[in-house]
């Protein structure tokens, strides 16, 4: 193990250490919150396939053809703004950036839920109270994550707390594993936003000035980067299959299949 190898590991260490503490400081809200975590036991019966697929906001999203798509759609974020015409309902939408929750966003999600009656959407639970007064939807889920940084060796189980994925396309598939289905395909995870000057996305956006400075964003890829290795781990101990159909993606930590790529791509 070389040098830059243990100062990563030694990196995500202390990560996963001070969320450790922080969950300590939220032991009150961890016991407030545990009818909530309970009731996501019903997440579960709304799958209708044994196949999803995570479909992130990348814009090689533009050139799938996903009338081709045979099995359950797990969202995120804007996607509202990529199916306009509602063509593709998701089974579940999961939107966790706090932008979202009385802030600059907070129209796009109240947008998103009117969209999609018939969706499960999974919210950030510290938001709670913000949802239960401004958003007026029969399916809503909440998940609670300050339980270190993810491992393979952590159980994902939405009706605990749980460990920090880092990206909500993460905490996507991390609900698709908590849903037990038996095949996830990533759609739409290019991984690539730090190669380009500007903001990418498979919709339309005024904003397209990057988020954040390079350096800064590429810290932010690396811890990214570790949880999908660690997810694909915990997929291999429980024989789940993971894969990334997203053409060109720089997802590494799953095998692509080329086959399906070849018919999904206009």
């Amino acid at each position: 193990m070389d040098k830059l190898e243990i100062l990563f590991n030694l990196n995500n260490r202390m990560f996963d250490y001070s969320n450790k503490a922080l969950r300590v400081v939220r032991i009150p809200k961890e016991i407030e919150s545990l009818e909530v975590r309970k009731n996501n036991i019903k997440l579960k019966k709304y799958k209708k396939s044994d196949t999803c697929y995570v479909i992130g906001l990348g814009p090689s999203l533009k050139y799938v053809n996903l009338d081709m798509l045979d099995g359950d759609i797990v969202t995120v974020n804007r996607y509202y703004k990529f199916d306009s015409e509602k063509r593709r309902k998701p089974t579940y939408y999961c939107v966790l950036d706090k932008a979202f929750f009385g802030r600059n966003a907070a129209k796009e999600l109240k947008t998103a839920v009117y969209q999609y009656p018939g969706s499960c959407f999974v919210l950030n639970g510290l938001y709670k109270p913000w949802c239960d007064k401004e958003l007026s939807h029969k399916h809503l889920f909440y998940s609670y994550m300050w339980n270190g940084a993810f491992t393979h060796k952590k159980k994902v189980d939405f009706t605990k707390v749980l460990p920090i994925a880092n990206n909500v396309v993460n905490v996507a598939i991390m609900l698709a594993i908590y849903c037990e289905y038996k095949e996830i395909y990533l759609l739409g995870c290019d991984f690539n936003s730090f190669a380009s000057p500007v903001s990418n996305h498979c919709y339309k956006d005024e904003r397209s000035e990057r988020l954040w400075k390079l350096d800064f964003e590429l810290y932010c890829y690396s811890l990214i980067a570790n949880s999908h290795s660690e997810l694909k781990r915990y997929a291999d101990d429980k024989g789940i299959a993971i894969k990334n159909i997203t053409k060109g993606s720089l997802i590494d930590a799953y095998d692509f299949d080329e086959e399906i790529i070849e018919k999904l791509y206009l």
